[in-house]
């Protein structure tokens, strides 16, 4: 089964986490429907496709910055970062999180203070903004 992913996302997150979900295409929603068509046959025919804003988004993800991380490493969250971004939009406290998520608190405070450092936030409010805009969380 070939996959062409539509979506109003656009974001570093989202398009790491379509390739690891192995999908064959990925496209804005306000693509022209002259593109959708050549995305569908090009998908057919077996091969890949992602718009040309896409594959800029894709190679932006290689470049380094000052401290020399690439915009990959930094993108990339595991599961337990994820889940702890999700409980973090929460109006739980960081105790609570910990309960929840079977960990000591010690440890959510240094899963905290490692997203505050690999997402370049400061506060528990960037987190948020983070996963808002990256679509980890919606309202």
């Amino acid at each position: 089964m070939k996959i062409i992913i539509l979506t109003m996302y656009d974001s570093e997150i989202a398009l790491i986490r379509m390739l690891q979900a192995g999908v064959d295409g990925f496209l804005k929603k306000d693509i022209n429907p002259n593109e959708l068509k050549l995305a569908l046959l090009t998908v057919a025919e077996g091969d890949y496709y992602y718009s040309n804003h896409m594959t800029v988004k894709i190679a932006s993800l290689f470049k380094t910055n000052e401290f020399n991380q690439s915009n990959l490493e930094r993108s990339i969250l595991n599961d337990i970062e994820i889940d702890f971004l999700k409980l973090a939009s929460t109006e739980m406290t960081y105790k609570e999180i910990a309960q929840k998520m079977h960990l000591s608190p010690r440890n959510i405070d240094s899963y905290r203070d490692a997203l505050f450092s690999k997402l370049d936030v400061k506060s528990r409010v960037g987190l948020v903004i983070y996963a808002v805009k990256n679509g980890i969380v919606t309202f």
